[in-house]
């Protein structure tokens, strides 16, 4: 397979797996949650696999 070949079905696969953020955000946070958040996350606890903190929130 040539490398153009390559690059072709990777950018058709981009497209079409291309994921919504809301299947990757977990938990959405002001930023004044950030310390316990990351200890979430450090910790692995269930459900928590992307924290977003937001500063205006």
């Amino acid at each position: 397979m040539t490398s153009r070949r390559i690059t072709e079905n990777c950018e058709i696969s981009s497209r079409l797996a291309r994921p919504k953020s809301s299947q990757i955000i977990s938990h959405e946070l002001p930023l004044d949650k950030a310390p316990e958040s990351y200890q979430h996350f450090d910790e692995r606890k269930k459900g928590c696999t992307k924290v977003v903190l937001n500063p205006a929130a």
